[in-house]
């Protein structure tokens, strides 16, 4: 059998605005919509070996600001230096 594979999405094609594309609801498997990610916040989990755990973990407590605020703060950066707005 066939491997399948996932189409491969850029970081780009998050950032274009939700006016320019339409919304894709991901179905189940049974064509039920999909029930998260629907809320003004939405949660994420990130794994982390022990040691990255560590240094970020350092890293926000010697900024004074959490692990949410250091992670949001890195992912604006990498948006910015492409060019794109968080």
């Amino acid at each position: 059998m066939a491997a399948r594979s996932k189409p491969r999405v850029g970081l780009a094609e998050f950032a274009t605005s939700r006016a320019a594309a339409p919304a894709v609801r991901s179905t189940g498997g049974n064509g039920a919509r999909r029930k998260r990610g629907q809320g003004d916040v939405v949660a994420l989990t990130v794994r982390l070996s022990h040691a990255q755990w560590d240094r970020m973990h350092t890293l926000a407590r010697q900024e004074g600001i959490s692990l949410q605020e250091l992670a949001i703060e890195a992912i604006a950066e990498k948006f910015a230096t492409r060019g794109l707005e968080f």
